[in-house]
């Protein structure tokens, strides 16, 4: 299932795609409010939210409405793993020595919709750069999970650019939370696919294009 944050008339509302249907959106104010609110009341409300997708006979047009940010106020911090593959992990290695991944955070502040323009201040950084990452939301809390439960904590996945003013985040050390937390700056969605309907993390490509070079 594809669930998403969507305005249209005003009214921010939860949404999604109409199965068989995916240039439609589905209204699933009735389910709840946003999808955080679906992600806390567990699987009983994504059953309600499937059902009324499926049993929509029309929705509301994509280019109709406008697209927010899947999850605009997680309650913490965006965690983030840097070298979180191994290409990248690769390219970055000092004299062949491949450093391990870096976790950091980033700040809420820095999630925008998926289609929102990002603010250039050349006084703030002249450096920007974009990373295509993918996003995973947790839906199901926990602390010293275990591998093989890790997955059972997994709602669904989204994409995320990760832009990041360099000049700061390798500034005095290596500031990677100022550098990748500029406001607005962070575009996410534009839905979240559920766990049950995508291959699994290792399965999935992403692909960036800037100015149709990728």
């Amino acid at each position: 299932m594809k669930l998403l944050m969507f305005r249209h008339d005003g009214e921010r509302r939860l949404g999604a795609l109409r199965p068989g249907h995916e240039h439609e959106v589905v209204d699933l104010g009735e389910v709840a409010p946003d999808l955080l609110a679906v992600i806390d009341a567990g699987e009983r409300a994504l059953e309600h939210a499937r059902k009324v997708a499926a049993n929509a006979h029309r929705g509301l047009p994509l280019n109709d409405v406008t697209l927010l940010p899947p999850l605009d106020s997680p309650r913490g911090n965006i965690i983030a793993m840097g070298r979180n593959y191994q290409k990248h992990a690769e390219e970055t290695a000092t004299n062949g020595d491949v450093k391990p991944p870096t976790i950091f955070t980033k700040a809420i502040t820095s999630i925008t919709g998926p289609y929102d323009d990002i603010e250039i201040d050349p006084s703030v950084s002249d450096k920007l750069d974009w990373e295509v990452e993918l996003g995973v939301v947790i839906g199901a809390s926990g602390a010293n999970i275990a591998r093989r439960d890790a997955m059972n904590h997994v709602f669904g996945y989204f994409v995320l650019n990760d832009v990041s003013a360099r000049d700061i985040q390798n500034g005095w050390g290596g500031q990677y939370f100022k550098g990748k937390s500029l406001d607005r700056s962070c575009p996410t969605g534009p839905w979240v696919v559920t766990k049950d309907e995508a291959p699994g993390p290792g399965n999935l490509a992403l692909r960036l294009t800037l100015n149709g070079v990728v």
